[in-house]
C-alpha cells in the first residue's frame, strides 16, 4: 500500500512540476488527475467542518494543517477596526487533535502564513485575533508569503474594496500531496509545495482559482490562474458544491 501511494504522489509531483516550469498544456496536465489515477485525500465531510468567527475549515491531523480555510470578504472585513498589531499567533484549542504552536515556526525558515488574510479580518479585534490561530496557517516561504501571495491576496480583496462585487467567497489552502519536508519542535508540521486560492463572486457570475508553488513567484500572477474544475482535480475534493459546470471550467 505504501509503495502504491508513493507512486501516486510521484505522479502528482511530475504533473505539478511541469505546470510550475511553464511548459505547454497547463490545464491538460491537471485533467490527468482523475479518480482512476489518484485516490481523493480530501476532507471527511460536513461532520468535520469547524467554524470560527468568520471562517471555517477542516483539519488534517497527518500534516497538522488545515485542508482549507473558507471565508467570505465584504466591506466590513476590509474597513473594520481590527488591528493586527494587537494580535499574536496562538494554537487553536478548539481542534481536538491540537494544532501547531508558535515554537514550531521559530527559526524554521518559514513564515506563519495566513490562509484567511489579516487584511480582510478587520470586522473586529476578535475576528482579527481568530485569524491568527494556527488552524488558519501554513508554513510559507518568506518571499512567497510577503510578495507573490500577498499580491494575490490584495487582488482578491480589491474585488470588494473597489466595488466590483459586494462580496466574494474564498477557499484558501495547501495542497496536501507530495509533502516531504517538515518543521516543528513540538509538532511535526508538513511544508506544502503548493498553495491555492479559489474565488467565487458573490453574485455567482465568475469563479476561478490560483495555484502557486510555495516559493518566489517570478511569472505574472495571471499565469497562476486555473479553473475551479482543474483545481479540484489537483486537491482531490469539491469546493463549491452545486456550482454550475460552466463556471467551474
Amino acid at each position: 500500500m505504501k509503495k502504491e501511494m508513493f507512486k501516486k504522489e510521484m505522479k502528482l509531483n511530475v504533473i505539478l512540476s511541469v505546470w510550475c516550469l511553464g511548459m505547454v498544456g497547463v490545464v491538460c496536465g491537471f485533467v490527468l488527475l482523475t479518480a482512476s489515477t489518484i485516490k481523493p485525500v480530501g476532507p471527511a465531510g460536513n461532520d468535520s467542518i469547524q467554524k470560527r468567527a468568520d471562517f471555517q475549515f477542516e483539519y488534517c491531523e497527518k500534516y497538522e494543517l488545515p485542508f482549507y480555510t473558507k471565508y467570505s470578504i465584504n466591506k466590513e472585513d476590509i474597513f473594520g477596526e481590527g488591528d493586527r498589531k494587537f494580535s499574536k499567533w496562538k494554537a487553536d484549542e478548539g481542534v481536538v487533535s491540537l494544532t501547531a504552536v508558535d515554537k514550531d515556526y521559530v527559526r524554521s525558515g518559514y513564515d506563519r502564513g495566513h490562509l484567511k488574510p489579516a487584511a480582510c479580518s478587520k470586522t473586529s479585534q476578535f475576528h482579527m485575533d481568530q485569524s491568527h490561530m494556527f488552524s488558519n496557517c501554513t508554513p510559507q516561504d518568506p518571499k512567497f508569503n510577503r510578495v507573490g501571495w500577498r499580491m494575490i491576496e490584495k487582488a482578491v480583496r480589491h474585488i470588494v474594496g473597489d466595488g466590483i462585487q459586494d462580496s466574494v467567497i474564498v477557499y484558501s489552502g495547501p495542497v496536501l500531496r507530495g509533502i516531504t519536508k517538515y518543521i516543528g519542535t513540538v509538532n511535526k508540521i508538513g511544508v506544502p509545495k503548493y498553495h491555492f486560492k479559489a474565488i467565487l463572486y458573490g453574485d455567482s457570475t465568475k469563479a476561478y482559482a490560483y495555484l502557486c508553488p510555495n516559493k518566489p513567484l517570478y511569472k505574472p500572477y495571471s499565469q497562476y490562474i486555473i479553473s475551479i474544475d482543474s483545481l479540484e482535480k489537483v486537491i482531490g475534493y469539491d469546493l463549491y458544491v452545486g456550482l454550475e459546470e460552466e463556471l467551474e471550467k
